[in-house]
């Protein structure tokens, strides 16, 4: 099978994989509904991975030259002598043999003789959304790296004290820069190896010492969880994976 044909199969065959890890995932989240957080959180992840993988494996299974034919075995068979004579065995009629044939098309061949001509125009439409997306999705990522260096400023020493001392406690080893941002409205963390949290100008003239601590310590949770990557990774399989609900 060709490549065009096999990505075509594996979107095809997507359709009902991704409604079957979906359905395993809300049973496995009804079960789990008393579990903690981060125990429903992994299991989602978890699911997000395997609809990736599923595609990409039945891809490349599909992938390659058609299998070759099973060898044929050749039967000697001795003459009888002095067999008795047997009645002859009644005919097939003609009607039986057609409806014995037309009984044995399946229903998978049926549906794989309809969509094998469309599978090009079916990947090509795919290509056309994903390629779309990437636009969209190369933008956003533009933009948010863009509002670490514009309307932003340095926040009192203070802050980054307390932002030092939070990081310390909940064990975030890498190096964490706290910024005040006239852009944003709700506080952000923007990037992973050296991620930034942006404060709204807003947040630090209205609220509590107690009440950024908690807020820089929600961030800090989120840095710690690497939830920048787990979006981006997120975003991309939403991308190529866009026309299933599921995802």
């Amino acid at each position: 099978m060709n490549a065009t044909h096999a990505l075509g199969w594996a979107l095809v065959h997507f359709l009902w994989q991704g409604a079957a890890l979906a359905l395993v995932l809300g049973v496995v989240l009804a079960l789990a509904r008393h579990a903690t957080a981060q125990t429903r959180y992994t299991i989602s992840l978890i699911a997000l991975g395997a609809m990736l993988i599923l595609p990409l494996v039945t891809g490349i299974a599909l992938y390659g030259p058609p299998a070759a034919a099973s060898s044929v075995t050749t039967v000697s068979v001795a003459p009888v002598v002095d067999a008795p004579a047997l009645s002859p065995a009644p005919k097939a009629s003609l009607s039986d043999t057609r409806g014995g044939i037309v009984t044995g098309i399946s229903t998978q061949s049926v549906i794989r003789e309809r969509l094998t001509p469309l599978l090009p125009w079916l990947v090509l439409a795919w290509v056309i959304g994903v390629v779309a997306l990437s636009v969209r999705l190369t933008h956003g990522w533009i933009s948010a790296r863009r509002l670490r260096t514009r309307g932003t400023r340095s926040t009192p020493d203070s802050l980054q004290q307390t932002l030092s001392r939070l990081a310390q406690r909940m064990q975030v080893s890498r190096p964490v820069q706290i910024l005040e941002s006239i852009v944003v409205e709700v506080p952000a963390v923007i990037g992973w190896l050296r991620p930034v949290i942006l404060v709204p100008a807003s947040a630090l003239t209205g609220l509590t010492p107690q009440q950024l601590e908690v807020l820089l310590a929600h961030e800090l949770a989120h840095v710690r969880r690497y939830d920048y990557v787990v979006n981006v990774i997120q975003s991309v399989i939403e991308t190529l994976l866009f026309y299933h609900p599921a995802v």
